[in-house]
């Protein structure tokens, strides 16, 4: 079944940009998010100073408290995300109740995905979205750590619907599909596909800051609907030993996707996240997402946990020795 559900407990109409649409909202949870750890640590850092300073004199005191302040933080922090659930998994329960977003607010949207297919570029399959991306491992000569050096990526989609019962909404601007599982291959395997790709990258800069394919959305000026857009870090060469990761929407999956839902041309548009408007897609129904994200949550916070126990533990024997 196809809804769209609040994001917010209140919602506004946000000022219209230059060319007339309206302009995403800045992801208010997730400075809100920031604040709130922000001010846990410094909450933390005093009451561990406080109680240090009893048994350790001096700066060291103050140092062992920053440190269990950071890992008090990320349990703390972990624990009221696991209470208050996910932003997405509220909008995604308030979806399953049928609910109806006003006009600007941040939603969740599902149903089954439509629109015209385009050959992927490596496998060949139709898609209405694909993503594409070359990259290898290095082993850093500091760390004498494997790290992940990105040399091509490339996004493209169709004009993409989410169909229901209740209606049609388009799905207007980037698709991050971090959440869908890539069909990985060697570049020896692909190799003319991979170059095919590379041949038609655009001559504008690379950004080799960029690690996934949703990250590399970072890269790319909204460029509308219907695009194909490569970029190629001239540095290097495609190696026949290089990672190609290829991650494809297809049309009839069941998706949910989340963004900002403009009513007057049942349009739901990129939510504004550090700096970048993208509309997030994970495939599944409401159901099956919702307990995804509540698997990784919980997770996250017994990683959490553990972290806290055994940092508090090697401060507590520190303190003990000295």
């Amino acid at each position: 079944m196809f809804t769209v559900v609040p994001g917010m407990t209140t919602s506004r109409r946000f000022p219209s940009s230059p060319g007339g649409s309206p302009s995403p909202p800045e992801d208010a949870a997730g400075r809100n998010s920031c604040l709130l750890c922000l001010v846990i640590y410094a909450v933390l850092s005093v009451v561990y100073s406080l109680v240090l300073q009893r048994a350790v004199e001096g700066g060291a005191a103050i140092a062992l408290a920053m440190v269990m302040a950071i890992f008090g933080t990320l349990f703390l922090a972990s624990a009221i995300s696991a209470v208050v659930w996910p932003g997405e998994v509220r909008w995604l329960r308030a979806a399953m109740r049928g609910e109806w977003p006003e006009d600007g607010s941040i939603c969740a949207v599902h149903g089954r995905l439509d629109g015209p297919r385009r050959p992927a570029p490596i496998s060949e399959e139709p898609a209405v979205a694909w993503a594409v991306e070359v990259s290898t491992r290095h082993v850093s000569s500091v760390h004498n750590r494997k790290y992940k050096v990105l040399k091509l990526k490339g996004l493209a989609r169709t004009p993409a619907t989410l169909e229901g019962p209740a209606g049609s909404v388009r799905l207007s601007g980037l698709l991050q599909m971090n959440d869908v599982k890539p069909r990985r291959w060697k570049a020896w395997e692909v190799m003319s596909e991979v170059l095919s790709v590379r041949n038609k990258s655009a001559a504008e800069p690379f950004s080799e800051s960029l690690a996934g394919p949703g990250d590399a959305l970072d890269d790319f000026a909204t460029p509308g609907d219907d695009f194909e857009l490569v970029r190629f870090n001239h540095k290097y060469r495609i190696e026949p030993g290089d990672d190609v990761d290829e991650r494809l929407l297809k049309a009839g999956q069941d998706v949910c996707a989340f963004g900002v839902f403009d009513r007057r041309t049942g349009t739901l548009t990129g939510r504004r996240v550090l700096g970048v408007e993208r509309i997030d897609v994970m495939v599944g129904g409401p159901r099956r997402v919702a307990a995804r994200l509540m698997r990784k949550t919980w997770l996250g916070l017994a990683a959490m946990a553990i972290l806290f126990v055994l940092s508090h533990g090697l401060v507590g024997a520190v303190v003990f020795l000295m």
